[in-house]
């Protein structure tokens, strides 16, 4: 099984792949088109008409160019998507991530076999709220109280899972998450978590999926307060520079490495440190096999 943080996860429509051909035409890609884009019958037609076929990205967009012009942006978005949707799960240059943690966004649906939700996202929500009846403001901050000791026996339950006790927390989701206080707003809120019982369960099942994807948004940020600084580069070689940077100090960060002695090792081809790579390999064997020891 594996599982990423929505942050740290790389879709295959941003063009991060390497590989020459990242768009897959056929039978699964017309499946996707058909059932979860809905795009007319006139264009299922065309496209099945393609067949199984691959294409870098500049032959589909000179194909679509083709068949598009200037117009029918929609079709033409799903097209893309779902072509590398279908690239994207075939491929072996990357893990596929089978559980993505994630807050409720849709897109990303079609990428996992599983979405798990985040408890912080979710938790928020409790925050947004802004009573304005003292009993109100009372019954809210007694729900939290019970929200926070619901997940810390998460937390307790992740570091040392049992069959017996995901059953009872799983009894226990039910019975919080069934609450209904009199306050209508709150009352609200508490239905909505309670639909999405699956989705922040998944640790239940999964114990080594995360129960949040606070760490990872946090590291989003980097980008985005970058971007606030600088705006946008000029230029796609600009862009991959940002990236590549902003990848290297971030990731020796995570692995408590000097990024400028990193750097400088590098630059003066010593290569006395271990590689990043190598560093990031042995920990995901570490990770293996805490997980299989459990």
């Amino acid at each position: 099984m594996t599982f990423f943080p929505m942050a740290d996860f790389q879709a295959p429509i941003n063009g991060r792949f390497s590989a020459p051909n990242d768009m897959q035409f056929g039978a699964e890609a017309l499946a996707l088109l058909r059932d979860e884009f809905n795009i007319p019958t006139k264009w299922q037609q065309v496209i099945g008409d393609v067949g199984e076929m691959q294409f870098d990205r500049p032959s589909l967009t000179a194909l679509l160019d083709g068949w598009f012009g200037s117009g029918n942006q929609q079709v033409r978005t799903a097209i893309e998507h779902a072509t590398a949707i279908v690239y994207y799960r075939h491929q072996t240059a990357v893990p596929v991530v089978d559980t993505l943690v994630c807050d409720d966004a849709s897109q990303f649906k079609l990428l996992t076999a599983k979405l798990a939700a985040c408890w912080i996202h979710d938790g928020r929500n409790y925050e947004k709220l802004s009573p304005v009846v003292p009993r109100h403001a009372a019954l809210l901050n007694t729900f939290r109280q019970r929200y926070r000791d619901y997940y810390e026996s998460l937390r307790q339950y992740r570091a040392s899972p049992s069959t017996e006790r995901a059953a009872s927390l799983g009894f226990e989701f039910d019975e919080l998450f069934a609450s209904r206080t009199g306050y209508a707003a709150l009352d609200a809120r508490i239905a909505k978590t309670a639909a999405k019982k699956n989705e922040l369960l998944t640790v239940l099942s999964e114990p080594s999926v995360p129960l949040h994807n606070n760490a990872s948004e946090l590291q989003a940020r980097v980008s985005a307060r970058r971007r606030d600084v600088s705006l946008h580069s000029r230029s796609l070689p600009g862009v991959r520079a940002m990236d590549i940077f902003t990848t290297l100090v971030q990731t020796s960060k995570k692995l408590g490495t000097s990024a400028y002695a990193y750097l400088r090792d590098c630059l003066r081809k010593r290569f006395e440190l271990t590689s990043l790579a190598e560093t990031i390999r042995s920990a995901v064997e570490d990770a293996k096999l805490q997980a299989a020891s459990r």
